[in-house]
């Protein structure tokens, strides 16, 4: 079985991916962690502590939402780059049982399913995850629901085997 869709990609789509990869990656946890950290910061600064606690407490705290931004940021610049490396911003998705090759205007790749780490499903797009930070975004509209089911299908049969 082989199937082929042109994906089309836009500032918006690929700035909409990274936010949703960026907050999936923090997650509840990292908002709970930062929240109670901020709290407890708060509760020592307006109870008037001054113990070495506050500027450990602090310092966490800056240091989660420098991490944070650093992480968004980083991806952010990343894939608006390759956007603007490409002239026309088109690429060939073409699914096959053992492979998958994505092709754009600055070269090609093939992967091995096994090669995909996850996939995150969002309402306009799909993101392959190769590893906690890399990942290929896939624009919904332009994938048909038979191919959409066969990528899900092969990611599925990747991960049950890599479990087993």
């Amino acid at each position: 079985m082989r199937y082929v869709a042109t994906l089309h990609y836009s500032d918006a789509l690929v700035r909409g991916a990274v936010f949703s990869f960026w907050k999936r990656s923090i997650g509840w946890q990292g908002i709970v962690a930062f929240a109670v950290s901020l709290a407890g910061l708060a509760l020592m600064l307006a109870s008037g502590d001054r113990s070495w606690w506050v500027p450990i407490l602090g310092t966490a705290v800056f240091f989660m939402v420098l991490l944070a931004a650093m992480v968004y940021i980083n991806h952010l610049r990343q894939s608006l780059q390759k956007l603007r490396e490409l002239k026309n911003p088109v690429a060939t998705f073409t699914a096959e049982e053992q492979t998958f090759t994505a092709t754009s205007g600055i070269g090609s790749s093939t992967f091995q399913w096994s090669a995909v780490y996850d996939i995150w499903q969002f309402e306009e797009y799909w993101l392959l995850l190769f590893s906690r930070a890399q990942f290929i975004t896939l624009p919904l509209v332009d994938i048909p629901g038979e191919m959409r089911t066969f990528i899900m299908e092969r990611v599925m049969a990747t991960k049950r085997r890599k479990v087993s």
